[in-house]
């Protein structure tokens, strides 16, 4: 092999290698930003409303007057199959007036979807029947309980329960707040 031989075979090389390299950073670009596009929730916040039953309400605080200045309220969502329930603390703003509202009265609830610190979606409660509640980014106090049972038997007697705790696929056609 001449000089001039060898030269082209050492170009022709590294333009070989470029176009190795330039595949193979353009098919690990694609990829990674597949991953990235179908991993990805919105960040936006999502507007719901929803039915539910008052199931319990608790006064945690009052003022000097006996105002209720805290309060807690649990929350059946009867148009979710399975049981769903939510437990939200309001203020000073919320306790007075979510506190009026019977036991076992079923409301009109307004929810908002956001994606929490963790990274997690999760809904927040912003109104219960006509009682408007400003969401707490740091409560630690309100919760949600998600269960499905199916019951478990042997020879037609019914043995025990399957319960799962996160969202099916029904619940969440019914209740797309439910999206975590």
């Amino acid at each position: 092999m001449t000089h001039d031989g060898w030269e082209r075979g050492v170009v022709h090389a590294a333009r070989r290698g470029w176009r190795g390299r330039r595949t193979v950073i353009v098919a690990t670009t694609m990829a990674l930003a597949l991953v990235a596009a179908s991993s990805c929730k919105s960040t936006k916040e999502r507007s719901f409303e929803a039915r539910a039953k008052v199931t319990k309400s608790t006064v945690n605080r009052r003022d000097a007057a006996g105002v209720p200045t805290v309060a807690d309220v649990e929350l059946s969502f009867t148009s979710c199959p399975g049981e769903v329930l939510k437990l939200v603390r309001g203020g000073a703003d919320f306790a007075p007036c979510a506190t009026k509202i019977a036991l076992g009265t079923e409301v009109p609830i307004k929810l908002i979807t956001a994606v929490r610190r963790n990274g997690r979606r999760s809904a927040r409660v912003v109104q219960v029947g006509d009682c408007k509640r400003t969401p707490d980014p740091t409560d630690s106090r309100s919760y949600e309980t998600i269960r499905t049972c199916e019951k478990t038997e042997t020879d037609g007697i019914v043995v025990g329960f399957k319960c799962e705790a996160q969202p099916t696929p029904a619940m969440l056609a019914a209740c797309p707040w439910l999206e975590q």
